[in-house]
């Protein structure tokens, strides 16, 4: 099964460009972003898929930030929201790709 977006059939792919918001910084509103890493299809992170668990991974201006999804509908949580997709280079997860989320 696919991730997806929140309330949505568009498949979270590496490179899309997005808005997210974080908990602790939500005074900033949305936050440009991009999806830099996306469970089943980036190379393991144990940061970010445990326990039956797992993030996709926003790296915004000033920090990486990993969105839950949702384990029962695949679905990333309402944090995270699509804004468009390119056909750039960034189309699977850079091989020198490091989570930071304290940037």
């Amino acid at each position: 099964m696919p991730i997806t977006y929140y309330q949505s059939d568009t498949e979270v792919i590496i490179g899309d460009y997005v808005q997210f918001k974080v908990g602790l910084f939500f005074w900033r509103g949305w936050q440009p972003g991009r999806v830099m890493y996306v469970p089943g299809r980036s190379p393991k992170i144990p940061q970010l898929e445990f326990n039956g668990l797992g993030w996709i991974c926003v790296r915004g201006d000033r920090m990486d930030v990993g969105a839950v999804i949702d384990p029962v509908t695949q679905q990333v949580r309402k944090t995270v929201r699509f804004v468009k997709r390119t056909d750039d280079d960034l189309t699977q997860t850079p091989s020198d790709f490091v989570f930071e989320p304290d940037n």
